[in-house]
Parts: C-alpha cells; structure tokens; sequence
C-alpha cells in the first residue's frame, strides 16, 4: 500500500484522538481500517495538515483517472 502521509490520529471512543505509527495503522486488519475510514474516526496528517484519506493511501482521485 502506497503512503503518503506522516502520522494518523484514530478517534477515542470517549472523544479525542490517539496518534499511531503508520505501520500500526496497517497491520489493522483491513475491515478494521476500512470502518474507521467510512466512519470518519480518522485522519490522516502530511506537513502538519490534515489531508483526505484517498490523497494519504495513493489512491488516484478522481480527475488523474479520466
């Protein structure tokens, strides 16, 4: 999986977040990683910025795919 991204925050079930390495967000299983993508209990931060989730894991967006 391509990253392009510095650090991941995973939301608390309390509220709040908790920063985890890049390589313990991927050895989440995938479901687990998918959920938190879909329920928007994570971000993903590159240069101190908050970037969208398909930007972080090299996904082409939609206008490189046309």
């Amino acid at each position: 999986m391509a990253v392009n991204y510095d650090e991941v925050y995973v939301q608390k079930p309390g509220g709040g977040f908790n920063r985890v390495t890049g390589e313990a967000f991927r050895a989440l299983p995938l479901n687990e990683r998918v959920r938190l993508i879909l329920d928007k209990k994570i971000f993903f931060v590159r240069d101190g910025r908050v970037i969208p989730w398909m930007e972080a894991l090299g996904t082409p967006s939609a206008a490189a795919r046309l």
